[in-house]
């Protein structure tokens, strides 16, 4: 079970990057690039491999060496970000196709992903609001109050901090439409990896962790 056969290496320069991204069993996306003797990227590119192959079939030199990346699961669409800006591409036989670009003078990103249950929703959050983004229309589809934290990838509901957190410390749950709030939840830990899993939540603080079904919550 834990044996892989015919393992397929690919050689990537900064070994400990984590923005690797593997889509459709198929295309697998990475950032690499060139590090100065400061540990400063000189510059950065995204990376499509054949994951069959190894072969690299398409490159794209990024904005600046310190963009993040998120693709969505089907490898249709990437998305670049920064702290106050991003940029849509498709990738369609192996070329990145700029779609959409966006900066941002509100408020910073935090967190930028694609949805797990429809790659073409985009998540954005900063400041204080979730932003989901329609990549197929370039349109805002939901928006709403609060930072968002997690998602569950097989419900598609949503985890994101209460509007008014900073005064009642509660974490909603929405459905995957953000049409309501399932149930609310006392959370402060939001700036540790949580997990949400067919609405079991596992969430982890300082020194401890908590795993809660929400199950008979949320109707």
């Amino acid at each position: 079970m834990n044996n892989f056969e015919d393992p397929l290496p690919v050689k990537i320069l900064n070994p400990w990057e984590v923005n690797i991204f593997i889509a459709d069993n198929y295309r697998l996306f990475f950032r690499d690039g060139v590090i100065d003797d400061n540990g400063y990227y000189l510059y950065s590119s995204l990376f499509a491999a054949d994951s069959k192959t190894g072969e690299i079939v398409a490159e794209k030199k990024m904005v600046e060496g310190y963009a993040k990346v998120a693709v969505s699961y089907d490898g249709k669409y990437i998305c670049e970000y920064y702290e106050d800006s991003y940029r849509i591409y498709k990738f369609d036989n192996d070329v990145f196709i700029p779609l959409y670009s966006y900066h941002n003078t509100e408020y910073s990103y935090e967190i930028c992903q694609f949805s797990y249950t429809n790659p073409n929703e985009l998540i954005l959050s900063g400041g204080n609001e979730t932003v989901v983004f329609d990549v197929s229309t370039l349109r805002e589809k939901y928006k709403v109050g609060g930072l968002f934290i997690v998602q569950d990838p097989i419900t598609g509901n949503y985890a994101c901090l209460d509007e008014f957190h900073n005064e009642n410390s509660l974490l909603a749950i929405y459905d995957n439409t953000f049409d309501r709030i399932l149930t609310r939840i006392p959370f402060s830990q939001y700036k540790y990896p949580h997990y949400f899993m067919k609405n079991r939540l596992i969430i982890y603080g300082a020194g401890y962790g908590a795993a809660l079904d929400l199950t008979d919550y949320i109707k």
